[in-house]
């Protein structure tokens, strides 16, 4: 049975991070309060959106953060997203390389329900 619909949206509650997992574990009292104020389940969406658009051609992490749907978040913000969406196995680094702005290689991450490999 597949986790995802026919859109590649997760039928199960999959979005979303434990605020606690978003700070070290000897916080400064900012950031504590800036993971508690963010609304991970919304950003992972938006992330998951963006690297899912892309297809089974997948996208580097340059590619997703210049996506306008993601525009006025921080590299920071974008980052965080997707390692919680690899963590849980909605998003995989397909073993691609392409080259990034910097023109080193870059993972080209591809979301599960179109992942071949």
């Amino acid at each position: 049975m597949s986790v995802f619909n026919r859109t590649g949206e997760p039928t199960q509650p999959a979005f979303g991070t434990d605020p606690r997992k978003l700070y070290r574990q000897s916080p400064i009292d900012t950031s504590r309060d800036a993971a508690h104020s963010v609304t991970a389940s919304v950003l992972e969406r938006r992330v998951y959106h963006v690297v899912f658009g892309f297809g089974s051609g997948g996208a580097t992490s340059d590619d997703i953060r210049g996506s306008s749907y993601l525009h006025g978040l921080s590299y920071s913000s974008v980052m965080a997203r997707l390692k919680a969406l690899k963590d849980k196995g909605l998003i995989v680094d397909s073993g691609r390389r392409r080259p990034g702005r910097s023109g080193r290689g870059q993972a080209v991450l591809v979301a599960k329900p179109h992942f071949n490999g």
